[in-house]
């Protein structure tokens, strides 16, 4: 009785997951709303939209979908999109004698398993070619799920998961329609599942073996409740791998429509036995400290976690102080005065906001290179989180952008590109409405800013 009712709850929990993560992407909540998010969603995407014939779409999915393990799917799927269009014809199974020049393949397409991915190019194609007329689609002799997995299961490279998620990408794109389809178990799914309490990682727990039972666990529930694991399928990934591996609570709070349910029990995989361990999620205390008046900003955060239209706002401001930095630079030469006379003269130096954070101690002088570095990966959005003493340099810049960016500033003669402000005494440049209404800052839009950065708080 007692496990009955164990099993019951597990079946619970997880149809209230797959509605939730389903309802959050139709409505655009939190982590769906950010105008970049297909994108990691639909990795295959960049691939897809190059290949009009949808045999040939199914020809390509079916040799590359086994090399989509453990990889930068955005990168594995923009790699093989450069590849196709060189080399339309690659996959084509022209001949009785299949011989693709896979060393080509490789050179261009990072795979984790290069011999794993070689071979079930050769053995798959030839297997085609014998036995299904070249056509991949002939495999599937049956339209529902768990009978597609079980014919497609005869060829290298395919579990149950990587068949998931080819059928996935055939009824995605309008290929073949797939009968009580089931999401593709990968470990940003086991991340989610046993985080809301779907299951219970147990000490030496196997990988195989998780993934095993939750596997038949939602191809379960997705016939039951008819399920759209199309969506069900990228949803999860993207949560898992945008917020769950990141470790970090305020992107929960914020982002995640599974946060209420989380516990924040995270379970890694133990690389010498490939078991299972639990790492709780550990907060960054600096999330339970924030002031009415930061809302929820958090210096420590690279802007790359921020939605596209703040992190390109925060972009743009580091690069205009990157090149407010480069471009003046401390000189001083020497001019002659009467009776032969030498004097020292200034003919460039440093700007004001730059000088005012070493006048109080905030960054050194003898660290130009790093803040210009530290500038520079802003503008770029390859900046890091800060860690103890690593990447101090910038958190300091991001706040000073975030504090230009929501209380306003003043843009100085020596600041400013010659063109755009001309004024001795400089500019006044209100706070950024849509920063400050983002991170929850309450101010006055058109209040005239009084001194340049004056109570800058500084969390260092």
């Amino acid at each position: 009785m007692r496990r009955e009712l164990k099993e019951r709850l597990r079946k619970f929990r997880a149809l209230h997951l797959c509605e939730v993560v389903i309802k959050a992407y139709e409505e655009k909540f939190g982590l769906f709303s950010q105008s970049d998010i297909e994108d990691y969603m639909f990795p295959e995407r960049q691939l897809a939209d190059l290949i009009k014939d949808k045999d040939d779409l199914a020809l390509w999915f079916f040799f590359t979908c086994p090399g989509d393990k453990l990889i930068d799917s955005r990168i594995y799927y923009k790699q093989l999109g450069e590849f196709y269009l060189k080399n339309p014809n690659f996959f084509r199974l022209n001949d009785s004698v299949f011989k693709p020049d896979i060393n080509s393949l490789l050179e261009n397409v990072n795979v984790r398993k290069p011999d794993e991915f070689s071979r079930a190019i050769y053995e798959n194609s030839k297997e085609l070619i014998e036995r299904f007329n070249k056509n991949p689609l002939s495999i599937l002799k049956s339209n529902d799920y768990e009978g597609c997995v079980k014919d497609i299961k005869k060829f290298f490279g395919y579990g149950k998961e990587i068949a998931s998620l080819y059928l996935i990408f055939l009824k995605r794109y309008g290929i073949k329609t797939v009968k009580n389809l089931a999401p593709k178990i990968d470990r940003h799914f086991l991340r989610i599942s046993a985080g809301c309490g779907v299951f219970k990682v147990k000490k030496g727990m196997r990988v195989d073996e998780a993934t095993k039972k939750i596997s038949e666990l939602y191809t379960e529930i997705c016939k039951e409740n008819f399920l759209d694991a199309v969506i069900l399928d990228p949803a999860t990934y993207v949560i898992g791998k945008r917020l769950c591996s990141k470790k970090n609570e305020i992107l929960c709070k914020m982002d995640c429509p599974l946060d209420y349910y989380c516990t924040k029990e995270i379970p890694k995989t133990n690389r010498k036995d490939t078991t299972l361990y639990i790492e709780r999620k550990k907060a960054n205390q600096q999330v339970f400290n924030f002031s009415p008046e930061r809302g929820l900003w958090n210096p420590n955060i690279p802007v790359s976690y921020w939605p596209e239209n703040i992190r390109e706002k925060f972009m743009e401001h580091a690069g205009v102080l990157y090149r407010d930095l480069k471009e003046h630079k401390l000189e001083v030469k020497l001019v002659k005065i009467s009776d032969g006379r030498k004097k020292r003269a200034l003919e460039n130096e440093n700007p004001s906001w730059y000088k005012k954070l070493i006048r109080w101690g905030v960054i050194k002088g003898s660290n130009r290179y790093k803040i210009v570095n530290a500038l520079e990966a802003i503008s770029k959005s390859e900046d890091n989180r800060f860690c103890r003493h690593m990447y101090k340099n910038q958190s300091i810049f991001r706040n000073l952008i975030f504090e230009r960016l929501t209380e306003g500033y003043i843009f100085e003669e020596n600041n400013a590109q010659p063109t755009l402000f001309s004024n001795e005494n400089g500019i006044p440049v209100p706070p950024d409405r849509e920063v400050a209404e983002y991170f929850g800052v309450k101010t006055d839009i058109n209040k005239k800013p009084e001194i340049l950065e004056k109570d800058m708080d500084i969390p260092f």
